[in-house]
């Protein structure tokens, strides 16, 4: 059974309202279009019940009944399938969203899902981040990663399978809640988005001060060097109090209004081949800049 104890009020309500909505299609589709295959009544009833999670209420409507869902036009983002003798095969995107349609598939083979909402920063809202089933590497009996052992493909046999499936979703944090999940803090959608394009890279971490104050952001700044073992690929990390005078290697929002920030000092530099500013997996567009001016 979906999960619905922890829903705060307001989304209890949508809840409610979202499923007679969905009833409501249910019956008008049956009504319209009967099943044209007889092994197939089964499954053209009503559609299941979602848990709904901030932000991503309206995904549930209508999507459940088709074998996977696509994003902008293109490739699905998940596809679910019964193979021969009721085998269930599930294939997806690394980065796929609208975990609720899933669920809603994979339910309606008889396989027991759960979604654990995770809290995100505003870019990653709605993503499906990870499956979990047991212990990792673990065999269960019904449950098989695949075909080649790859994270993005598993078939169930629910004759066998009497587990729980977990998709952590990506879902808005409530005041004052810390992020579980981060995008980078310059990534378009986030507190400072595109800022990088604005300044221009490197980013000396004095620059961003102004900015910072005009958001009245809370920051943590941390200094990230050389590691004492001489391993070039390790690094320590260690809490300052002043700004510090370099360059920005990342930045990451804590909650909603704190960002953490690992500056690299020109005295303590990191081996280039193995640490490079990893700001924002989105390239500088003059309309990112602009944003800024």
């Amino acid at each position: 059974m979906t999960r619905t104890d922890d829903l705060p009020p307001f989304e209890t309500r949508l809840l409610t309202h979202l499923l007679e909505v969905v009833e409501d299609r249910a019956e008008a589709a049956t009504e319209e279009t009967p099943p044209a295959d007889p092994a197939n009544a089964s499954r053209g009833g009503g559609l299941p019940r979602f848990a709904v999670a901030a932000g991503v209420a309206a995904l549930a409507v209508g999507l459940a009944v088709g074998p996977g869902l696509s994003r902008d036009g293109g490739s699905p983002a998940f596809a679910v399938r019964e193979l021969d003798g009721g085998v269930i095969e599930v294939r997806y995107d690394t980065d796929f969203r609208d975990g609720h349609a899933l669920e809603a598939a994979l339910r309606e083979h008889g396989v027991d899902v759960r979604i654990l909402p995770v809290p995100a920063t505003p870019s990653a809202v709605g993503e499906v981040h990870g499956l979990e089933m047991g212990e990792p590497g673990a065999t269960t009996p019904g449950f098989t990663w695949g075909p080649d052992g790859g994270d993005f493909a598993f078939t169930i046999d629910p004759a066998v399978f009497r587990e729980e499936l977990t998709l952590h979703l990506a879902v808005e944090a409530a005041p004052g809640e810390p992020y579980q999940l981060a995008e980078e803090a310059f990534e378009p959608g986030e507190v400072l988005g595109g800022l990088h394009c604005h300044l221009g890279e490197p980013v000396q971490a004095s620059a961003l001060v102004p900015y910072l104050d005009a958001l009245d952001l809370d920051v943590v700044w941390e200094v990230i060097g050389p590691s004492p073992d001489g391993e070039p690929s390790s690094a320590f990390t260690e809490r300052v109090d002043t700004v510090p005078d370099g360059r920005v290697m990342s930045g990451y929002a804590v909650d909603a209004t704190t960002v953490r920030f690992e500056v690299e000092l020109p005295t303590a530099t990191l081996d280039p081949a193995h640490w490079q500013p990893r700001l924002s997996d989105e390239p500088c567009t003059p309309e990112l800049a602009a944003a800024w001016e």
